[in-house]
This record gives C-alpha cells, sequence and structure tokens, in this order.
C-alpha cells in the first residue's frame, strides 16, 4: 500500500526499507528504534498506541500519494529535491555513476544525461520520460512546501525511511492506496541527525 510513496521517498534521495509483510507492530517499532528512524503508518490502532508511548510515529489519513506527500513534508519539512534521483527506486541502494566500460544494456534516447547504475540490483537509470513525470511530481511537493513553510527542512542523506507493506509496484502499473487497509503497510524515517 505505502510502496507507491516509498518509491517517490527514494526518487527523492530519502534512505528509504520496505519492512517485510508479516513483521508485527512490535518487530517494526523495534527496527524503527535501533535504526533511529519515524514510524510512518496507515494503521490507526498501532499509531495511537505507539504515540501513547512517545514513539515517532506519522498516521497517514488520506489515501492518496499526493496526500501522504504532503502530510510527510507538513510534520517533516521535507526537501523533495535536494538529493534527487540518488537512491535505486527499487532497492534502495545509493546509485552511481555507469562505468564507461560497462554500456547500459539499453539504445538510450539523445538528451539522456547521465546515466547511473544501481550497484546491488545492476539497473541503470536515465533522465527519461519516467525521470521526468517524477521530477515533475516531486517539483510539485517540493513548491508546495515552500508556500506553507517557514521552518527547517530536512534534506538527504541524513534523513531516511523504511515503509512497510506490498512491494513497489512496476512501472505502469496503478497502486490504489486504500487508507483503512485490513493489514496496514508502516513506514517508518529515520530522524534528522543535529
Amino acid at each position: 500500500m505505502l510502496g507507491h510513496l516509498a518509491r517517490y521517498l527514494r526518487a527523492a534521495g530519502f534512505d528509504t526499507r520496505l519492512a517485510r509483510d508479516g513483521w508485527s507492530d512490535a518487530r517494526i517499532v523495534r527496527e524503527a528504534a535501533a535504526e533511529d528512524r519515524w514510524v510512518i503508518t496507515l494503521d490507526r490502532r498501532m499509531a495511537t498506541e505507539q504515540q501513547a508511548a512517545r514513539r515517532r510515529i506519522i498516521l497517514l489519513t488520506d489515501g492518496l500519494l499526493d496526500g501522504h506527500a504532503a502530510t510527510l513534508t507538513r510534520r517533516l519539512g521535507l526537501d523533495w529535491l535536494s538529493h534527487a534521483f540518488t537512491r535505486c527506486l527499487l532497492d534502495n541502494s545509493p546509485l552511481a555513476a555507469a562505468e564507461p566500460h560497462r554500456p547500459a544494456p539499453y539504445d538510450l534516447p539523445p538528451g539522456a544525461g547521465d546515466v547511473k547504475r544501481c550497484p546491488t540490483c545492476d539497473r541503470f537509470y536515465w533522465h527519461g520520460s519516467h525521470y521526468r513525470r517524477m521530477l515533475g511530481r516531486l517539483a510539485t511537493w517540493q513548491a508546495a512546501e515552500r508556500r506553507e513553510s517557514s521552518g527547517h527542512r530536512h534534506e538527504c542523506p541524513s534523513f531516511g525511511v523504511l515503509v512497510h507493506g506490498s512491494p513497489v509496484a512496476p512501472a505502469g502499473k496503478i497502486v490504489h492506496l486504500d487508507p483503512d487497509p485490513p493489514k496496514p503497510p508502516d513506514a517508518v524515517l529515520r530522524k534528522p541527525a543535529h
């Protein structure tokens, strides 16, 4: 459910993990505490319990991706553009410049920009139509943040995320974000270093 949000947080450069399906609330909280992260969830019960225990947790109530981004922007002051496209969208690894001796396995269009490669999954990234669509959405969220915020913004890489739930949807698939799923996914954000 929050896999699509995780993908955009990674696109913005935030250290974003997806927790495994089947993880208990206790394990999610334990992992978050061990990694000094915020928990982001759609689970009202979990949020209420963890807020009472003074845990860092954010309940997302809007069922749409843009609403989730607005909530995170409002609560955490995220900078959506300062480190955009520096992490793999699928496995969260920092991207590296593609080695010239190891060309991308695709015929890249002119103007593809700097080609990057994920050292973990070996995926290649370039400035194609998918990049432009995602960058446009990140820029929209950033513009909204600038209109609404006068406080501190959290930039990468000192801020990170863990998301629990369904895996990130492949490109081209529509992800329906149900605001009240029976077994909701959870996200965990690492708090910023001061």
